[in-house]
């Protein structure tokens, strides 16, 4: 079985979609109180428990930095990132890079949806109501894995706007074989 996981990192709720053992879909949020590189370090292990729990994973797709962002602590959340990064590098998983407009527009149709709209977005297209945006944000980029892959999602048949997403996006070169 092809399994994928969809990461959206963030310093105070890092979330997580995979694909679980039993063929369903498990899903969590990393939560710490620390601060600095100790709240890094906290939520890149587990991270690593999450990813040696639930894997083995055929790709991880985790939202690109939001070079735009506005709400500070950019050397942190870009730290975070990084740590994830050679997480993953580290787990010999294949990772693909998807940038928060792109992931917006896979969701929406539009790279300049607000956080609210791509929330009413996939609770409308797969009937789940969240408990965090974070969540949220890692079911699209789980399902954009799957997309790729030519595999089932729980976004279901999405138009054109939406799939135009991933137009320029090419799967890590680990996975391009016997992919059509």
């Amino acid at each position: 079985m092809t399994r994928v996981m969809g990461v959206d990192p963030s310093l105070t709720a890092t979330g997580l979609v995979y694909d679980s053992g039993g063929g369903g879909i498990g899903e969590v949020v990393l939560k710490t109180r620390l601060r600095g590189i100790s709240r890094m370090r906290q939520l890149r292990d587990a991270a690593h428990s999450e990813v040696l729990h639930n894997g083995p994973m055929a790709v991880i797709v985790i939202e690109g930095p939001a070079f735009a962002s506005s709400t500070g602590q950019a050397h942190e959340r870009g730290g975070l990132w990084w740590l994830l990064m050679d997480l993953f590098f580290e787990v010999r998983v294949p990772v693909l890079v998807i940038p928060p407009t792109n992931l917006k527009k896979f969701a929406t149709g539009t790279g300049t949806a607000k956080k609210d709209r791509v929330v009413s977005e996939v609770t409308h297209r797969t009937g789940r109501v969240f408990d965090s945006n974070d969540v949220v944000d890692a079911m699209v980029l789980y399902c954009i894995g799957r997309f790729l892959l030519g595999l089932p999602h729980p976004l279901g048949e999405l138009p054109g706007p939406h799939r135009a997403a991933l137009d320029k996006i090419e799967l890590p070169k680990e996975l391009k074989h016997g992919v059509k």
